[in-house]
């Protein structure tokens, strides 16, 4: 839910160009936090913590950063755009005037009765446009694909490596840190490039390396080189952290302002359902077939994300859809 109400904060307070590179950073703060979380659980270990313990104490510091997040909501304003929406023009036009020193001469200073939409219809408003359609279906392919690569062979590192000897415990999460500095690093390069690129160029090399990645991990364990696999952990955390940063910017910023956040949280779960089937199958598949369809099941996905970059993406689609859906209208 937070994810949901965070994007869709970006996509109607932050001019447009700029909300899709801060959209894209999200994959920097969960870099940061997963980092964060491998460093203190090297810590605890130094310091003679059981690892039964361990664990707990860095599950429960979540809660602190919760706790932040709640203070920091707390004075924060409705969005001008959603309150347009409900008809709270006066109150709109205050806040439009003391946030963005625009009071909106345009809109009355009365409240209006606006009839509220209908959450039924929002597929249907998506699919009124081809492109609109196409770009929200890639946006729900891209967050399953990416997640999907993710779980199996990402989120399990700590656990691949250790549960079969390639690693001890402490060096397992040592390799992880590694792996998520290195995706802070992509969370901070590729927003970066994202003008440059636009999301459709963005995604089909994200995806490439990711592609690449994936497959000199599958040969590093249908091969027992476990040395190129541990070599290649810096790589493979930078290409991890591209795919997965346009997913939830393309599908929030697409949407009418009136569905925005229903748009945010409706693509993300298509985040959330392959970590769930991830954390399940995958082990179990480990034990029974082999590990080697650890690093298959995540190139698979990867591969179906690339093509879904190719063809579902317009080729027209450079950097802003809304710049791209308004020429479009005007040619």
């Amino acid at each position: 839910m937070d994810i949901a109400v965070g994007y869709a904060y970006i996509m109607e307070y932050m001019r447009k160009g700029g909300r899709e590179v801060m959209g894209n950073r999200w994959q920097m703060a969960f870099a940061a936090g997963d980092l964060a979380g491998a460093i203190v659980g090297l810590i605890l270990l130094e310091l003679l913590v059981p690892p039964s313990v361990a664990w707990r104490l860095v599950l429960g510091l979540g809660a602190v950063w919760a706790l932040i997040i709640l203070f920091l909501r707390i004075g924060i304003p409705e969005s001008v755009m959603w309150m347009v929406k409900q008809g709270k023009f006066r109150e709109a036009k205050r806040l439009a005037e003391k946030t963005m020193n625009d009071p909106l001469p345009m809109l009355p200073d009365t409240d209006v009765q606006i009839p509220k939409p209908k959450l039924r219809e929002f597929i249907r408003v998506l699919r009124r446009d081809p492109t609109t359609w196409r770009i929200a279906v890639f946006g729900w392919l891209t967050n399953w694909c990416q997640s999907y690569e993710a779980a199996p062979f990402g989120l399990l590192l700590a656990y691949f490596l250790s549960y079969y000897g390639i690693s001890t415990l402490k060096g397992s999460i040592e390799w992880t840190a590694v792996f998520y500095a290195f995706g802070l690093l992509s969370g901070v390069v590729w927003p970066q490039l994202l003008p440059r690129l636009g999301h459709r160029n963005f995604q089909i090399i994200t995806y490439g390396l990711m592609v690449i990645a994936l497959v000199i991990g599958l040969y590093s364990v249908l091969s027992q080189n476990y040395t190129v696999l541990l070599a290649e952990i810096p790589f493979w955390g930078f290409a991890q952290f591209g795919p997965a940063q346009s997913g939830m910017t393309i599908s929030s910023m697409i949407a009418p302002p009136e569905y925005r956040g229903t748009a945010s949280g409706f693509a993300y779960q298509f985040v959330k359902w392959p970590y769930f089937i991830g954390y399940i199958v995958t082990p179990a598949l480990m034990a029974s077939v082999g590990k080697w369809i650890n690093p298959a099941t995540a190139l698979i996905w990867a591969v179906v994300g690339l093509l879904g970059s190719i063809f579902l993406l317009p080729k027209d689609l450079k950097f802003g859809y809304k710049e791209v859906a308004e020429t479009a209208k005007v040619s």
